[in-house]
């Protein structure tokens, strides 16, 4: 099966919108990727996840519903956001959710 690489953009940095792998972005704490269905988005994680010595490729439900302390130290590729409700039972959003247990702020 032939796969092929796909480029990201970042759309906060209003310099440079050149086209980079997935790669390039691994000097950041946290990005997150938009994008249609079918456009490669899982597979990118899957693939940057096997390649990267402490790389977790987990989906979103999951990380919600198991003990946040599992992940210590990894660097995870959370995927299938759009696969969610909006919102959580307590009214934050479900990056909210994600955001404060990747922070280490979560408290439920």
């Amino acid at each position: 099966m032939l796969i092929v690489p796909r480029k990201f953009v970042q759309l906060n940095d209003q310099s440079d919108k050149e086209p980079r792998a997935i790669e390039a972005f691994y000097n950041v704490s946290a990005f997150v990727v938009l994008g249609e269905p079918g456009a490669g988005k899982s597979t990118s994680f899957e693939r940057a996840a096997a390649t990267e010595p402490n790389g977790v490729y987990i989906r979103a439900r999951d990380f919600l519903a198991l003990d946040p302390g599992r992940w210590q130290g990894k660097t995870l590729y959370i995927d299938g956001l759009d696969e969610l409700r909006g919102k959580t039972s307590d009214g934050a959003s479900v990056l909210d959710e994600i955001r404060s247990r990747v922070t280490g702020e979560y408290t439920h």
